[in-house]
């Protein structure tokens, strides 16, 4: 039987091991690298406060452009949400949530890679739209 040498460790002393754990190293950083990235680039939804963030909330899934507003409690109060594109100033969609757990979803059609601005707000029944806060680093 014939014992193949690794010709990147050297016979004797106590750095005999170092390339190979460098390797190993290397090897699980750019897996994790790999893995992050391709966690990054999965289709998750975005969740958008207005400036009052116990009455509810705004989300975007950029992977099949769906938008929402929904509504925590029955308090009266509803959450709005815009959609509108960053650079043509055009308004894709509104959505309003209203009711304890309660949400009002739609689908856009929205070229891909599409800078957007989302606008959150809250709204007490019959008022005008309050606490509202703005979102810019958005994409389709």
């Amino acid at each position: 039987m014939r014992i193949l040498r690794n010709p990147f460790l050297s016979a004797r002393g106590p750095n005999a091991q170092r390339p190979l754990r460098a390797a190993a190293v290397l090897a699980a950083g750019l897996l994790g690298a790999t893995v992050a990235m391709s966690g990054t680039s999965s289709a998750a939804s975005s969740f958008y406060y207005a400036e009052k963030k116990d009455i509810g909330f705004v989300s975007f899934d950029s992977y099949g452009e769906r938008f929402a507003a929904c509504d925590k409690k029955a308090d009266g109060k509803s959450m709005y949400g815009m959609l509108e594109g960053f650079y043509n100033g055009k308004v894709y969609g509104e959505v309003i949530g209203s009711g304890k757990s309660k949400c009002q979803r739609k689908n856009f059609s929205i070229p891909e890679n599409t800078r957007l601005i989302v606008t959150a707000c809250a709204r007490d029944a019959g008022k005008p739209l309050a606490y509202c806060k703005t979102y810019t680093s958005v994409y389709s």
